[in-house]
């Protein structure tokens, strides 16, 4: 893929935060509601299922919150691939010191760096698997016990279109910052400079 289409496709990608929101409205809320709120129907769980649905909802906070704090990822690859086409217009051009300065950028900014673009995309397909992992467990759970109106009820919510646009989204970042990083080493050797970048 061409530096514009990866650019596009950058461009394209559908939001974390929209995906996270809503499936923190529509799943996690309902099972931590406080009893005799709307969305509470836990009070139907055994006792023993709601020990254990508070454990493994304790396990997956984590998870859930690295989500929560990787929402900026979509600028950062915006931002990169950004820098990369300015890049390649400044190489075409011939201007090696404003190549050097976007390859430095590129390869040490604490923002834009590739290593830890890499690093957090990778800690976001980790955090999407768990949360994808824990909210099949945990709907196999909750729907042991629970009536079948109640059970009709909480799957009808959207949540489940919320996990698959996550899993969808995790793979996609792969895709993406691969592609990205691609393009990355194979401008910086067009101008000259290695990876070490001084």
């Amino acid at each position: 893929m061409d530096l514009r289409e990866l650019k596009k496709e950058v461009e394209k990608l559908p939001s974390i935060e929209l995906n996270f929101k809503g499936l923190h409205e529509h799943w996690y809320r309902p099972l931590t509601a406080y009893p005799g709120t709307k969305a509470h129907f836990m009070n139907s769980l055994s006792v023993g299922s709601r020990k254990v649905l508070k454990e493994k909802m304790v396990l997956l906070q984590p998870h859930l919150m690295n989500l929560k704090q990787n929402l900026t990822l979509h600028d950062q690859y915006r931002s990169f691939a950004r820098h990369l086409v300015e890049l390649k217009l400044t190489t075409i051009n011939g201007d090696q010191k404003k190549a050097k300065m976007l390859v430095s950028t590129l390869a040490k900014d604490e923002f834009l760096n590739l290593k830890s673009t890499i690093l957090k995309m990778k800690s976001f397909q980790e955090s999407v698997k768990e949360v994808s992992r824990g909210y099949h467990e945990i709907n196999e759970l909750v729907s042991k016990d629970l009536s079948l109106e109640e059970a009709l009820f909480f799957m009808d919510l959207p949540h489940k279109r919320y996990v698959a646009n996550l899993m969808k989204l995790s793979q996609d970042h792969s895709y993406i910052v691969r592609d990205l990083g691609r393009h990355f080493v194979s401008l910086a050797k067009q101008t000259g400079l290695k990876k070490g970048v001084r």
